[in-house]
């Protein structure tokens, strides 16, 4: 079960500033079975994602997210899914710094929300995973086109409990779409 406010109409404006809340809800449910004998062992639920944050701009062509993660396995704690800023002040063009999800692929480019499944290809996981992670304190530039995009970043750690910011990466992508842009 998905529930999102991606196009919720809640938005703040005053001298140039905006501020809309977020939110995204998906919820996990499911039944074991006992071997062999196909009695029910366990039935539990659990939020995948329970991400509530604030995005908005700010005047001379910056953006900002907030946004914190209160789903996942159970026992984990929450954490920040993303704290960032973007300068857009070129057309085609951002920077932001942050902690945030650097993306480096065309699946990683959506949102969540915006996933026709409730996950990314096992793919561009493995890569993720190896490379970018979720929540890493990064620096990210990226230009994009009709029909492409390349990106650069620089990562540290991951942002949240129990992580020491020890680990880096750069990873560097460029792309190209086939057929028009994607939207």
């Amino acid at each position: 079960m998905q529930c999102h406010a991606q196009n919720a109409s809640a938005e703040a404006r005053r001298d140039g500033c905006t501020v809309k809340p977020t939110a995204l809800l998906q919820l996990d449910t499911g039944r074991s079975f006992a071997s062999g004998t196909g009695e029910v062992s366990g039935v539990g639920a659990n939020f995948r994602r329970a991400r509530f944050g604030l995005t908005g701009n700010l005047p001379s062509d910056f953006a900002y997210t907030l946004e914190w993660d209160f789903g996942g396995r159970p026992g984990r704690q929450s954490r920040i899914y993303e704290a960032s800023m973007a300068w857009t002040g070129l057309d085609g063009v951002t920077v932001r710094a942050g902690a945030f999800e650097p993306n480096f692929s065309l699946q990683l480019d959506r949102s969540a929300q915006a996933l026709l499944f409730l996950e990314r290809s096992a793919v561009v996981d493995v890569a993720k995973q190896i490379t970018t992670d979720t929540a890493r304190m990064a620096v990210q530039a990226r230009a994009d086109g009709d029909r492409w995009f390349v990106s650069v970043a620089l990562t540290g750690g991951q942002a949240g409990p129990g992580y020491d910011g020890s680990e880096r990466a750069r990873p560097c992508a460029r792309r190209a779409l086939p057929y028009g842009r994607v939207s």
